[in-house]
């Protein structure tokens, strides 16, 4: 990333606000680029088409990323359930084992 570890800490919580923003503006700086040069290949009337678009995929994309920080707050727990799970079952049958057969 492009900040340390102690930066993070310093930012705080407008760490992915100062990671994130100087990427968006390196944007726009060649988009404005582009169009002030007259190299923009789109014509003006998909533009808005275009922007529609992303804007649905950032949409679509933080539904997703918020179903999967839920998935991994259930997953904490997985390892020590499983953990549980074997035991009891190695459990059962170490207790099966030292029944006696009833024929």
């Amino acid at each position: 990333m492009i900040f340390s570890r102690k930066s993070k800490e310093i930012c705080g919580r407008y760490y992915l606000l100062l990671t994130v923003l100087p990427l968006s503006l390196l944007v726009c700086m060649v988009k404005f680029i582009f169009y002030y040069f007259g190299w923009e290949y789109l014509p003006r009337s998909s533009m808005s088409l275009i922007t529609s678009i992303l804007a649905c995929i950032v949409f679509f994309l933080g539904f997703i990323l918020a179903g999967i920080v839920s998935d991994f707050k259930v997953s904490e727990n997985m390892p020590t359930e499983i953990t549980t799970s074997l035991y009891s079952i190695w459990r059962e049958a170490r207790n099966l084992a030292s029944v006696p057969k009833f024929v």
